[in-house]
């Protein structure tokens, strides 16, 4: 399973979005890759099963 998160700024709780296949969730993530909202601190692309989440890619943003 493939999972993208988005970790909030104003301490919401974080969205969590699951997907079956790889296509489907990195095409959701790349939709934030410009994203200008200032909602969210960071998003994460990542692979999870029972035991462990690998993380594959994570955007991180930064606000003045």
């Amino acid at each position: 399973m493939y999972t993208v998160t988005f970790i909030r700024r104003d301490g919401q709780p974080d969205e969590i979005y699951y997907y079956n296949n790889l296509d489907e969730a990195r095409y959701h993530f790349n939709l934030f890759v410009d994203d200008d909202s200032e909602l969210y601190e960071r998003i994460e692309l990542a692979q999870e099963n029972r035991i462990m989440k690998m993380q594959i890619d994570v955007l991180n943003f930064e606000y003045q």
